[in-house]
């Protein structure tokens, strides 16, 4: 999987981006269950809002696409 696809699946769990990296699978929803896994295992305060979450997602796919900007 791709640092993008790591950083959605990540911030769609509510996890910070700083962890997408240690996220683990074969197949994206392997990884999907690794992020629900950790964000469960984190304290609520680690944990990103779902506003925060959705916006953190946004801002990678629009990163995808505009590397430079």
């Amino acid at each position: 999987m791709t640092p993008d696809e790591l950083k959605n699946i990540a911030a769609a769990a509510g996890l910070p981006e700083a962890l997408a990296d240690r996220l683990r699978g074969a197949t994206p929803g392997e990884v999907a269950a690794d992020a629900e896994a950790l964000a469960e295992a984190l304290p609520a305060a680690c944990r990103l809002d779902p506003e925060a979450a959705a916006k953190a997602a946004e801002d990678a796919e629009y990163a995808r696409f505009f590397p430079n900007h």
